[in-house]
């Protein structure tokens, strides 16, 4: 494969259009509205109430891309033809190819690479201030990159497509999934009757954990990660990318190792919003790490005798009125802490008969497993994606002959 080396500035430039068009609401995209190509759900905006750093337009086949810690993958290629109603904050840079050299979306999925953000997270931990930032002149405009010719820039483009396209294919069947678990858990707790219904405090049915009690040196290299409010997206979810890997000390307990399909809750939140708190979570896979644990931020609630599975108590959990008892136990100021009282005080109903509950667990069960399935499957699609584009961007690998 023949290549050509250019600076990233050769081939584009970050742009900052004002916001111009007159609509009574637009949609302010975030650097917390974007994630690994996807945007999220975005809020509006009246116009009237606009300041002066909501300004940049942005159009279909430019990139946004956070100017704030790369490493949290806060970026996203834009495929649509009408952004009429869209507006991207301050933090977000707007990155602009020239068509004419790169194909736009080569160019994304060369700056979204692992090698590319590693580098630029390293820059910008080098820059003072309180983020580790980055500017597009200072750290993105002078990376070296080995461009092919447009064709085969289009070769490469049309296979990693093919393999998102599974991912996010994966990702709907997985929203499905949970909307159906919902749907059976409200359909079986319907069909009871007044008669065959108790009232039971949580702790009545399910012991609580309290998690590892760590410190700043035991965070090292390891096979063993822990899991954290991090991650908790702050829109609902677990996210991988909140673990951390550690050596713990001797102290450990057994019962604060985390098995799959266990469900933590969040009891410590740094917004002042308490998005997070009172969020239970199911673990759904353990990342490829030997063993996980959780930290003194998380609680495990597990289920007591063989009635109650993890996955009937992983829906009970996530139920609304369950985060809105949980948000009448918050104090705090700074940090806000769940106190030890919400969990065990928590009051809901289940069938005096739990024998019941075994059916709701049969058709819960397999659900939440393929949901664990298709979210390795992701893990696996997403690694082989980068080992991919890594070596198809450097001319290791050349599309049309790869067996050479």
């Amino acid at each position: 494969m023949n290549v050509e080396s250019f600076s990233i500035g050769e081939l584009c430039s970050s742009v900052s259009e004002r916001y111009t068009e007159n609509l009574p609401y637009v949609r302010l995209v975030n650097t917390s509205d974007i994630l690994e190509g996807e945007l999220l759900p975005l809020e509006k905006v009246k116009n009237e109430n606009l300041k002066g750093q909501f300004k940049k337009a942005f159009k279909n086949g430019d990139i946004l891309f956070s100017e704030i810690r790369p490493a949290n993958r806060r970026f996203a290629f834009i495929e649509n033809e009408n952004t009429k109603e869209l507006i991207a904050s301050t933090k977000l840079m707007v990155i602009r190819a020239n068509k004419d050299k790169v194909i736009p979306k080569y160019l994304y999925y060369f700056l979204t690479s692992q090698n590319i953000l590693n580098k630029l997270q390293n820059l910008a931990e080098t820059r003072s201030g309180t983020f580790p930032q980055i500017t597009f002149s200072g750290e993105i405009a002078p990376i070296s990159i080995k461009l092919p010719n447009i064709a085969e820039q289009n070769h490469i483009v049309n296979f990693i497509d093919a393999i998102n396209s599974k991912i996010l294919i994966n990702k709907k069947i997985n929203k499905n999934l949970y909307k159906l678990i919902k749907l059976n858990s409200t359909l079986f707790f319907s069909s009871l009757k007044a008669s065959e219904i108790k009232t039971v405090f949580l702790s009545e049915i399910a012991d609580f954990v309290s998690g590892y009690s760590y410190k700043g040196d035991e965070l090292k290299c390891s096979d063993i990660a822990m899991a954290t409010i991090k991650n908790f997206d702050r829109k609902g979810g677990f996210k991988i990318d909140g673990y951390k890997e550690i050596i713990p000390s001797s102290k450990l307990k057994s019962s604060q190792f985390v098995d799959d399909f266990d469900s933590l809750v969040a009891h410590t939140d740094i917004t002042q919003n308490a998005d997070v708190i009172g969020n239970a979570e199911i673990v759904l896979s353990n990342v490829g790490y030997k063993k996980l644990i959780f930290s003194m931020d998380l609680v495990k609630v597990i289920p007591k005798g063989d009635k109650i599975s993890k996955f009937v108590i992983a829906t009970l959990l996530q139920r609304a009125d369950f985060k809105n008892h949980c948000l009448s136990y918050v104090n705090g100021t700074t940090v806000l802490h769940l106190s030890k009282k919400a969990l065990p005080s928590y009051e809901l109903s289940l069938p005096r008969d739990e024998n019941k509950l075994i059916k709701l667990n049969a058709k819960i069960e397999p659900l939440f497993k393929l949901i664990s399935n298709n979210f390795n499957e992701n893990l696996k699609l997403k690694s082989l994606k980068e080992s991919l584009l890594t070596k198809l961007i450097s001319g290791e690998i050349d599309i049309n002959n790869p067996n050479k």
